[in-house]
């Protein structure tokens, strides 16, 4: 996960130095895989069953992927830059304080609520 969060924050680099739209824009979609690599672990730590000190332990590695997927969405943003540099048009790739998937979490069910 580190690596591809480097690898992005390097190709968004260079789009911008190298004036690359290409890779720029492809940035969104490489953006993709630690947001589904940080759901995964966020997912997986609610699941387990373990002793305080293992929590402990498992909430620092969900730390750790969300830093490491906050350093991919800043990598799309240089993207977003790097493009309106180009094109002079200033969109967002897409929004990254929306989730694009919903949490693999069952709904809350409200009170009285049958299955």
């Amino acid at each position: 996960m580190a690596g591809d969060a480097s690898a992005e924050l390097r190709k968004a680099t260079n789009a911008f130095r190298n004036r690359d739209l290409a890779s720029a824009r492809e940035l969104d979609g490489d953006d993709d895989t630690l947001d589904a690599l940080n759901l995964e672990i966020a997912n997986a730590a609610t699941r387990l069953e373990l002793s305080a000190e293992e929590r402990a332990l498992e909430f620092h590695h969900v730390l750790i992927a969300r830093s490491l997927e906050r350093i991919s969405d800043n990598a799309v943003d240089i993207g977003e830059q790097a493009e309106f540099l180009m094109t002079a048009e200033l969109r967002e790739f897409s929004d990254a304080s929306e989730p694009r998937t919903r949490s693999l979490l069952p709904e809350p069910r409200s009170p009285g609520s049958e299955d």
